[in-house]
C-alpha cells in the first residue's frame, strides 16, 4: 500500500484567476495509510496505567466457537494474535474483529529470506488479515537468527503501511532498535503466561504487570487463547483487577504510551 499524494477534485477548466484559486482551495489532503490507526478498536483512555492482554490463538480449532463467545462477552478490550498462514485465518480474524477484538499478525519469517521474499510474505499477511494493527514475530530458533538486514526490510514495510510492532522482551532486540530509529510504534512483552499458570499465579503475574505499568505507563501480557486461560483471565479482569489500571487493546498501548 503506497502513501497517497494530495488529490485534486475534478473541476471544469477555467482561465479565471478566481476560479483557479477556488480550485486550489478544493485540494484534499489524503493522509497516508495507517493500519494501526485505521483498524484500532474504539478505546477511551482515562489516564490510568494500561494493561494490554494479547491472546495467542494457537493451532487447536476445536475451541474456536467457545473462544469467540468468550471474547465477545469478555467485557474489556482484548487483542488476539493469529497465524495468517493457518487455514481459515481470515474468516476467524473477521469473527474476532466483529466481536470487538483487535488483530495482531503472528509472523514467522524464513531465516534466509531475501528482501523480495519479505515483501511478498508481508503482502500475503496483509491480504489474509487486512484488519490487523500490528505484527509480532513468534519466538523460534529461526527468529533468533533473523539478520539485521532482514529486519531492516521488515521494519521499513511496517513503517510504510502504518503497522505497530509487538516484540519479545530480550536483552538485545534488533527489531526494537530499528523500530525506534524508524519511528514504528512498538512495545515489548512484559510477561508470557503459559498454560500451566494457576489462578493464584495469574494474580501474582498481573500484580507485577500493574507495578510495571505504573512505572512505564503500560505493560503487555500474552496468554494462550484457549478456553481455560480465557476463563481465568476473565475472572481476574472482572473480579480481581484493581481499579487503578485500565485494560486496553494493543493499539492503545502503542499509540498512547509506546515509543515511536
Amino acid at each position: 500500500m503506497n502513501r497517497a499524494p494530495s488529490v485534486r477534485i475534478n473541476r471544469l477548466p477555467s482561465v479565471s484567476q478566481d476560479d483557479e484559486q477556488e480550485a486550489q482551495s478544493d485540494t484534499i489532503e489524503i493522509p497516508p495509510p495507517s493500519a494501526l490507526r485505521d483498524n484500532r478498536a474504539p478505546f477511551q483512555a482515562t489516564g490510568k496505567p494500561l494493561i494490554g492482554i494479547l491472546l495467542l490463538e494457537g493451532d487447536d480449532r476445536s475451541e474456536d466457537a467457545d473462544r469467540l463467545a468468550l471474547i465477545a462477552d469478555f467485557g474489556v478490550p482484548l487483542s488476539i494474535g493469529i497465524d495468517p498462514t493457518s487455514e481459515g485465518a481470515s474468516q476467524r480474524a473477521y469473527e474476532y474483529y466483529d466481536a470487538g477484538a483487535e488483530i495482531i499478525v503472528l509472523s514467522s519469517l524464513p531465516e534466509n529470506a531475501s528482501p523480495q521474499d519479505v515483501e511478498v510474505t508481508l503482502a500475503q499477511y496483509q491480504v489474509s488479515l487486512p484488519m490487523a494493527v500490528a505484527m509480532m514475530e513468534m519466538p523460534s530458533e529461526t527468529a533468533s537468527r533473523t539478520s539485521r538486514s532482514l529486519w531492516q526490510h521488515v521494519i521499513a514495510i511496517l513503517h510504510d503501511r502504518g503497522y505497530g510492532l509487538v516484540a519479545e522482551n530480550v536483552g538485545l532486540n534488533t527489531a526494537v532498535q530499528l523500530a525506534s530509529k524508524t519511528g514504528v510504534p512498538h512495545v515489548q512483552i512484559f510477561y508470557g503466561i503459559t498454560p500451566e499458570e494457576t489462578q493464584d499465579r495469574l494474580r501474582t503475574i498481573f500484580n507485577r504487570a500493574i507495578f510495571r505499568a505504573t512505572q512505564k505507563g503500560a505493560a503487555v501480557v500474552t496468554a494462550p487463547g484457549d478456553v481455560t486461560a480465557l476463563t481465568a483471565l476473565k475472572a481476574w479482569a472482572l473480579v480481581d483487577r484493581p481499579s487503578s489500571v485500565q485494560i486496553a487493546p494493543i493499539s492503545a498501548v502503542l499509540l498512547e504510551v509506546a515509543p515511536q
